[in-house]
């Protein structure tokens, strides 16, 4: 009986010894004036003092482990670079410690990873201040995944904010990002046979400032490179806030099943959005004062845009279409309960080459200028509504002159059309009307309908099942013509019952 129980005991330590060993993460910290290089970083009273230890120790550290940087301290001269990465219950986390403001990255100072395989990082609470030449932060590799940069702050970089090219699962948010030499935010594609950069959110950024000739706020881009690599599917892109850039604020050119919703885009020198991808959805979006065109389609399939204001746009608030002359095509575009309020001496909608099948329902167009107001364009030779099989119906169109004898341009005919051949030879604009739209405060941008307003209850159902504010579609009969919805006034005993009712439930 003894030697049995030897041989169970010698079997359960044979089996122990042979268990892989578990080395658990760590955080180690770094502190520019009071740490030491000698030091072995794992506490605040034993920092290190410089970037060049963090990478010097970072093939070493236990994955999932942390580096974090004094707040109130600068590090300046050498970028730091990702070697480890974590797991979902234990990320690695590049970050900050102790009170005060951000620790500040500067003077050629990035956050690189380009090595593949990693995972689970968090880049947050970091301010970099003149990162130099290429991107504040820069995510590249072969099967990059679950990647996150939060809070942080980007000025002057003589490049990019924030780049990434092959991550699977990516968030930036809450960041904001001024003055650099490129663009803010650069999602990209790759021309290695890496899996493209795919699902990924982009939220609650501030974009502002980025170069005056070739800046874009967000883009989503293919690669340049000798095979343009496009990025994958799967990219939401909700609560920024994008001003002042070169180019284009969003700039949606490569992947597909892209959301744009609750972001707002103003003064940028070329196009507040620039779709030439498929399936791009922009909903409940404010764009505004613009250098010159509010939204651009070309070439995209499956566009849909609802829910949204264009407001002052010095050129186009909107255009259709590919003006290259390659003829890209532009497909199975819909325009749904949006406002735009144009104040140029320009046309306001601007249909080119490429386009079917456009569906443009339930707008309100309302142009306030001192001349004859244009408003529908078609450009390029054999175009019209009919070659185009456009539907624009359930819309209200309006000018502050009333004046509707250049309503639109036929170019197959080469002559303007006024509002009335716009329906009856057209057969555009059935349920339409030339007629003010009974703003709330046009002048102060206030387009809720108010009471009285011929866009109550006169709208089609699209499908969009809420406005602007989130409110439910109907509230009436029928769906609003417009951004918003109507909220019908109820009585006293309806709102007592309905109360009741509720309270039953």
């Amino acid at each position: 009986m003894r030697r049995g129980k030897i041989i169970i005991c010698f079997l359960i330590i044979l089996f122990i010894a042979k268990l892989p060993s578990v080395t658990f993460s760590a955080t180690y910290y770094v502190d520019s004036s009071a740490g030491n290089d000698n030091n072995d970083g794992r506490s605040v009273d034993t920092a290190w003092r410089t970037i060049d230890k963090a990478n010097e120790m970072m093939p070493q550290l236990p994955v999932g482990s942390d580096i974090l940087f004094k707040r109130g301290e600068q590090f300046s001269g050498h970028s730091l670079y990702i070697t480890v990465g974590g797991l979902e219950t234990d990320p690695v986390v590049i970050g900050a410690y102790g009170e005060g403001p951000k620790p500040v990255l500067k003077d050629d100072t990035h956050i690189i990873c380009t090595q593949k395989d990693l995972g689970y990082i968090h880049v947050q609470d970091i301010f970099f201040q003149s990162p130099g030449f290429g991107s504040a932060v820069f995510f590249t590799a072969e099967n990059l995944h679950n990647i996150a940069v939060s809070r942080v702050d980007i000025r002057d970089s003589d490049q990019n904010g924030i780049f990434m090219a092959a991550v699977n699962g990516y968030l930036i948010e809450d960041c904001t990002i001024r003055n650099c030499g490129l663009s803010g935010i650069i999602i990209y594609g790759t021309d290695q046979d890496w899996p493209p950069i795919t699902n990924g959110v982009i939220r609650g950024n501030e974009i502002v400032n980025m170069d005056p000739v070739h800046g874009d706020g967000i883009t989503l881009h293919k690669s340049d490179g000798a095979r343009h690599g496009d990025i994958g599917p799967n990219h939401l892109l909700e609560n920024n806030r994008i001003g002042n850039c070169g180019e284009n604020a969003y700039d949606l050119t490569s992947g597909n099943h892209i959301t744009l919703r609750h972001c707002e885009g103003y003064g940028s020198n070329e196009i507040e959005v620039l779709i030439a991808a498929d399936d791009v959805r922009i909903d409940r979006c404010y764009f505004h004062d613009g250098n010159r065109t509010g939204i651009y389609i070309a070439p995209s399939t499956r566009a849909r845009i609802s829910n949204t204001i264009i407001k002052n746009m010095a050129a186009y608030s909107l255009t259709i279409g590919d003006s290259s002359g390659s003829g890209m095509p532009v497909t199975d575009v819909e325009i749904f309960h949006n406002t735009i309020y144009h104040t140029a001496n320009t046309w306001v909608i601007n249909v080119i080459q490429g386009v079917h099948g456009l569906q443009f329902k339930n707008n309100i167009v309302f142009t306030e200028t001192t001349a004859i107001p244009r408003f529908v364009r078609y450009l390029v030779d054999s175009s019209s509504p009919g070659t185009t099989q456009s539907d624009f119906s359930n819309n209200i169109w309006w000018s502050t002159n009333g004046d509707t004898n250049k309503f639109g341009w036929d170019n197959e005919k080469n002559e303007f059309f006024v509002f009335a051949h716009w329906q009856d030879i057209y057969h555009q604009g059935s349920n339409s009307l030339f007629t003010a739209p009974g703003f709330v405060d046009a002048a102060g941008g206030n387009y809720h309908l108010k009471k009285g307003s011929r866009g109550i209850d006169t709208g089609v159902n699209v499908g969009i099942i809420e406005d602007y504010e989130g409110l439910a579609r109907p509230q009436g009969k029928q769906v609003d013509i417009g951004t918003f919805e109507y909220l019908q006034q109820k009585s006293s005993i309806f709102l007592l019952l309905h109360g009741a009712l509720f309270r039953a439930e």
